[in-house]
């Protein structure tokens, strides 16, 4: 595994820290497919952590 690019916020209403992952799809997959792969594997989560999905990257066509 790689190691994690650590970065201290500055921003005072920062309250919680957050960890940023990506998951990489096929190009043939779309967001709501996506997006419900993902939240199955995050139904067992603890309830101390919150997740938000914010950015959907398209692969662009010219290199497909």
């Amino acid at each position: 595994m790689s190691e994690v690019y650590k970065y201290e916020s500055i921003d005072p209403k920062q309250t919680r820290n957050e960890l940023s992952v990506t998951f990489s799809f096929d190009t043939d997959t779309d967001l709501s497919k996506a997006e419900a792969y993902i939240t199955s594997l995050l139904t067992e989560i603890d309830k101390g952590v919150e997740y938000s999905f914010d950015i959907w990257t398209l692969a662009s066509e010219d290199y497909s």
